[in-house]
């Protein structure tokens, strides 16, 4: 009860799950067996203030029913270390110890915010850390900090988690070294640190839940029940605690089916109503509430598949090499593609369902911008699409805004980015400077000379002379001959966590006078990992703001 009254303590407001402490989750038999643990420590070794100081950028503690072997040894995870900059490099170290060991670490994090693993000369620096109430993890639907623990899919977890809310050893990298060491760090293990930036500075302890297995699958014998298996941890013997199971099937918002069995039987044949959607199973355990697995899936009821007949005969394609045109023939394997077989019966109803869906679907994404068709059936939408992209840049502008574009001016950026309400965010810019722009913008007559420096000296009198700039931090940089390299797609970027990118389909001198689309990019960081790339590349072409001699 004392340690109990020191979590209370030391963490206000902070509840333990179902009134137990830590301690009690280590038990045998509470979720599992455990003998050892693993630590994993991702490290900052820091020699800036002279005696070298180790910062804490993760660390996760895994429970493990092996027994960890040689205990107390700490392992590092590369050859050598990654150099950050000339005083800090980031390494990863591994270390086994044993139970009672993670306990007093826990002890000693939640009662001092100390952090001394064995073998170790010095404590691990940490920013001040706030314990966040226990959570069950479970293997579908798959959350993002599946992206930071280990083997997430093979059990169900309980995580406690200790959590730096200021960020400081994060925010002390640029973001072409926050990318260097998510990278870097991918290389050599399973942690998606780029997808988890909200983690950084955390300590994590990871308890798999090993007590049990379950094996989930429809019944013969009727198309509304389910049934699920329970196989036991061996260790638990005779010992075979009373467990309620419910299952939920939803379909399209609604809930279709319901059942629930109460016992020690290992079978459990649930009689649901109806099985159709995603199903929702939870196994619980009576004696002390707690959860000991769930997972939401749904029963395959229709299995669709293509046979394809491979051709003798094959396909020839003379296409032109390099700028001499030179031709290079190609042959290209052909088959017969067969009408799909399709086995079991797909619902009427939900075809139906499925095509509403489906056009609900296409409608959210256009108020919510994600998809916007502009131009089609010859339709001028200037206005709109300039609209648009305001809206964009005022919603998701609060962390600064990118844009790539190989040609945009000062006009296309008073156009847009001047149009964020965010006082003194950074708004970058890249552009480029080729002979395909210098056709594109020299008019019927040949009135344009073509030359770098009047295009420069033309984007910085469009935008001194229309704006006063106020709150405004502008930075465009161009591609030009041997700086960075040539691009062409049109990206509007948007930093911050998360991240946000929209493809734009074509230039903003054009958007919406003929067909393009607007649309979000699924994958938002590698977008603006590239995008920095090649703005680190083009410190030398700077356009804006311009030279004091100008």
């Amino acid at each position: 009860m004392g340690y109990k009254y020191s979590i209370v303590k030391y963490f206000k407001g902070e509840e333990i799950l179902m009134n137990y402490p830590f301690s009690y989750f280590l038990k045998d038999g509470t979720i599992g067996f455990y003998r050892s643990a693993q630590i994993l420590n991702i490290i900052i070794y820091d020699r800036s203030q002279g005696s070298p100081v180790f910062h804490n950028i993760y660390t996760l503690v895994t429970l493990q029913e092996r027994a960890g072997t040689p205990l107390n040894l700490i392992r590092y995870g590369t050859q050598k270390p990654l150099s950050i900059d000339k005083q800090r490099s980031l390494m990863i170290t591994y270390q086994d110890v044993e139970v009672d060991t993670i306990l007093e670490l826990y002890h000693s994090l939640a009662k001092r915010g100390v952090w001394h693993q064995p073998q170790s000369d010095t404590p691990l620096s940490l920013e001040k850390l706030t314990a966040l109430s226990p959570v069950f993890v479970s293997r579908n639907p798959i959350p993002p900090i599946h992206s930071g623990i280990k083997n997430p899919f093979r059990h169900c977890q309980y995580l406690f988690e200790f959590y730096a809310s200021k960020k400081t050893v994060f925010e002390s990298f640029s973001e072409s070294q926050q990318q260097k060491i998510t990278e870097w760090v991918m290389k050599h293990l399973p942690i998606d640190l780029q997808r988890l930036t909200d983690r950084w500075g955390n300590i994590i302890f990871q308890l798999p839940v090993t007590l049990l297995k379950v094996e989930e699958r429809g019944s013969s014998k009727s198309n509304t029940k389910k049934n699920i298996e329970i196989a036991w941890h061996p260790k638990i013997g005779d010992n075979v605690p009373e467990i309620s199971i419910v299952t939920v099937a939803s379909y399209d918002q609604t809930i279709h089916g319901y059942g629930e069995s109460i016992g020690t039987h290992p079978l459990h044949e649930i009689e649901m109503g109806s099985t159709e959607g995603l199903i929702s199973t939870t196994v619980k355990r009576n004696s002390d509430n707690l959860i000991l697995y769930e997972d939401t899936a749904s029963l395959m009821k229709q299995l669709t598949f293509n046979m394809n007949i491979a051709s003798s005969k094959k396909r020839k394609v003379q296409v032109e090499i390099g700028k001499k045109g030179m031709l290079k023939d190609y042959y290209i394997d052909l088959h017969h593609v067969e009408s799909p077989t399709v086995i079991g019966n797909q619902l009427k109803w939900k075809e139906r369902v499925a095509k509403r869906q489906h056009e609900e679907s296409v409608k959210k994404l256009e108020l919510e911008k994600s998809f916007i068709q502009y131009g089609s059936n010859g339709k001028k939408d200037r206005d709109k699409a300039l609209s648009d992209i305001r809206s964009l840049i005022q919603t998701y502008g609060g962390n600064g805004v990118y844009l790539w574009d190989p040609f945009c001016d000062g006009n296309d950026i008073l156009n847009t980015l001047y149009f964020n309400n965010s006082y003194g965010v950074p708004l970058k810019v890249i552009t480029s400077f080729s002979k395909g722009r210098i056709k594109m913008l020299t008019d019927e007559q040949g009135n344009y000379s073509g030359t770098f420096e009047e295009r420069r000296q033309e984007i910085i009198d469009q935008l001194v002379t229309k704006s006063n700039h106020e709150g405004v931090q502008l930075e465009i940089r161009c591609q030009y001959a041997e700086h960075g390299w040539k691009f062409h797609d049109r990206f509007l970027l948007f930093p911050g966590n998360p991240p946000a990118v929209w493809s734009l389909g074509t230039s903003l001198n054009s958007i919406g006078s003929s067909h393009s689309i607007l649309l979000k990019v699924e994958h938002a960081q590698p977008v603006i990992n590239a995008f920095i790339d090649l703005w680190d590349e083009l410190k030398e072409v700077v356009i804006w703001p311009p030279k004091p001699d100008i």
